[in-house]
């Protein structure tokens, strides 16, 4: 059990580490909608059953309004992580 919240903890630094920079160095605001964004969300799974749902999170990122009105993006950028499980 030990490990598995070490895992959990590395999960959530690395989580932490790509909101902080899609945030503090991108200019992206940390809310769940609207244009301009970052959002994570995840669905972590701390058990050792090898026949458990792997972890697993999503980044959602939406241009500022008038960046994806001069690319012409169409919807948020969707990012999904799982875990590996050996």
């Amino acid at each position: 059990m030990v490990s598995a919240m070490k895992s959990a903890m590395r999960r959530y630094r690395k989580r932490s580490t790509l909101s902080y920079w899609f945030n503090q160095k991108a200019g992206l605001a940390l809310r769940p909608e609207g244009p301009g964004r970052v959002w994570v969300s995840t669905e972590l799974t701390i058990d050792n059953n090898p026949d458990a749902q792997a972890s697993r999170a999503t980044i959602e990122l939406e241009p500022p309004a008038a960046l994806a009105q001069e690319y012409g993006a169409l919807a948020p950028l969707r990012l999904e992580f799982r875990e590996k499980l050996f």
